[in-house]
């Protein structure tokens, strides 16, 4: 598979802590998609999740997903990255959900009652394409 380097324009709009979507496929062929929060550093998309989540599930049998990352100001404008999940990073999990919630929210996470530090899981997504919207 070969990695996809992104236009610098994607990579500015990717900086924006605009809402993303993740869309797997379950084992049985079903598509899923499912709000999530992203950073993208080093070329490569980070989303976290909790374990025992549909999504996780999902990628670890199936590591093929889409990124759709829409303007906050535009819903007109997004960007959708095809990528596969590189990287089940369950040693940093605890660490990115706190970047997120302080991209997200300027604060660390607050973890419900039936989620814990140890149970994160962050998965790390290489873009092998990117269709875009809105952009000039």
């Amino acid at each position: 598979m070969r990695h996809m380097a992104l236009p610098e324009a994607v990579v500015e709009f990717l900086q924006k802590p605009n809402l993303a979507v993740l869309g797997t496929v379950s084992p049985a062929g079903r598509p899923q998609v499912t709000p999530v929060w992203f950073l993208y550093e080093h070329g490569r998309i980070l989303v976290n999740t909790s374990k025992g989540r549909v999504k996780l599930r999902n990628v670890e049998a199936n590591p093929a997903v889409t990124v759709t990352v829409i303007d906050g100001d535009d819903p007109y404008r997004y960007v959708q990255i095809q990528g596969t999940v590189v990287e089940f990073d369950r040693k940093n999990g605890d660490r990115d959900i706190n970047r997120l919630s302080q991209r997200y929210r300027g604060r660390p996470y607050k973890y419900p009652p039936t989620d814990a530090p140890e149970n994160r899981v962050s998965l790390l997504i290489k873009p092998l394409r990117a269709h875009t919207m809105g952009f000039r």
